[in-house]
């Protein structure tokens, strides 16, 4: 299946248990050209061909007429029930939406962009209430009904209805994958925030990891890596993580390096300045490492499980995925004209994977692609 979007630009897409599928972006509400029409076209990939599968659900909207010569943009939501697509109000604080989270327990978050502050808003099962005030910190994962883990400085701050509670971990967390209420995993760095990439000293290049029991955050054993030996000229970064269970935990980032191959400029040659591709496992007692291909330095970050026990990561330009699986990185090639994927998500517990891109110059095409 093949979903495009012509009255808006997605950024972002999550599913849930029951297949439900949520994108959210942003839309030009007022303009000097209108767009041409307003609607969400469902297609079936079929020989390398699109057909299409019945008549496009056509979505009204309202505001996309000429009131003025300024543009307006606004918060964008699209919403799969399993059987057919429609657009959905956003939340009232967003300008733009640029994140969306679900959890087992079927919860809806939406993150972005405010005309003043950031926007935050949950789904209700019928409209968005706004969470904007109780969320100033960075929201990293949520879980439950109605819970979110919001990073603090140093620390996670656990929100769970009215109630907060903070956790000192001693790093910086980046991110933070949930299995459940009581099951979570946080990585981060201890790191000035005030110092630039290639002045990481050996120490600041090292990940700290910290799992959640439920009531406290045990800290992880952190993995011995082989990085270069001028370590103040490499640094490393670490995009994003999933855990399947407590013995198989998935970490993917990027090890950069000012130290140029010889006979390179980095001024005339950007793949100077390339990083290599670093995946992380944890399988309950010690790490591993993979160091994979040289990879652009805005290469995606996020992952997705592919239901049986490895992951896809995106790729920064192109329609190719890297697929981990049994322990080897394998390129596929997708069908169509993707320009850049930008999202990707796989419905809980099963093989189902939707990916998220743009195709052509600007404005580009955005499509959505489902692997069923």
């Amino acid at each position: 299946m093949a979903v495009a979007f012509t009255d808006g630009n997605p950024t972002d897409l999550a599913t849930t248990h029951d297949g439900q599928v949520w994108v959210v972006g942003k839309r030009q509400t007022k303009c000097a050209t209108p767009n041409p029409g307003s609607t969400i076209s469902d297609s079936i990939i079929s020989g390398g061909h699109n057909t299409t599968s019945g008549a496009d659900n056509t979505i009204s909207d309202a505001d996309n007429t000429i009131s003025d010569a300024d543009n307006t943009i606004s918060g964008a939501v699209w919403h799969y029930n399993g059987r057919e697509w429609r657009s959905l109000p956003a939340p009232d604080c967003a300008t733009e939406l640029t994140r969306v989270l679900t959890t087992t327990a079927g919860a809806v978050w939406v993150l972005g962009e405010g005309s003043k502050t950031g926007c935050s808003a949950r789904w209700n099962g019928t409209t968005w209430t706004d969470e904007s005030t109780l969320t100033s910190d960075t929201v990293l994962a949520a879980f439950g009904t109605d819970g979110l883990w919001l990073r603090k400085g140093t620390a996670l701050v656990r929100r769970s209805g009215r109630s907060t509670r903070k956790y000192e971990l001693g790093m910086t967390p980046q991110t933070v994958s949930v299995l459940g209420p009581n099951k979570a995993w946080a990585v981060g760095f201890r790191r000035p925030a005030d110092k630039e990439a290639e002045q990481y000293t050996a120490a600041e290049n090292v990940p700290h990891f910290a799992r959640w029991n439920g009531r406290v955050w045990d800290p992880i054993p952190s993995p011995e890596l082989d990085l270069p030996k001028d370590a103040r000229r490499s640094w490393l970064f670490l995009t994003d993580q999933f855990a399947s269970a407590p013995d198989d935990v998935w970490a993917v980032g990027r090890v950069g390096s000012k130290i140029p191959p010889p006979a390179c400029t980095p001024m005339e040659d950007e793949t100077c300045v390339q990083a290599r591709l670093l995946i992380l496992h944890w399988n309950g007692t010690t790490w591993s490492q993979h160091l994979g291909k040289p990879v652009a330095w805005d290469i995606s970050g996020r992952i997705a499980p592919d239901g049986t026990g490895g992951f896809w990561l995106p790729e920064a330009d192109g329609n190719k995925l890297a697929h981990l699986s049994h322990g080897r990185l394998t390129p596929v090639h997708l069908p169509g004209d993707f320009t850049r994927l930008t999202a990707i998500a796989t419905q809980p517990g099963t093989t189902h994977t939707w990916l998220l891109g743009w195709s052509g110059a600007a404005p580009p095409n955005w499509i959505l692609w489902s692997t069923k």
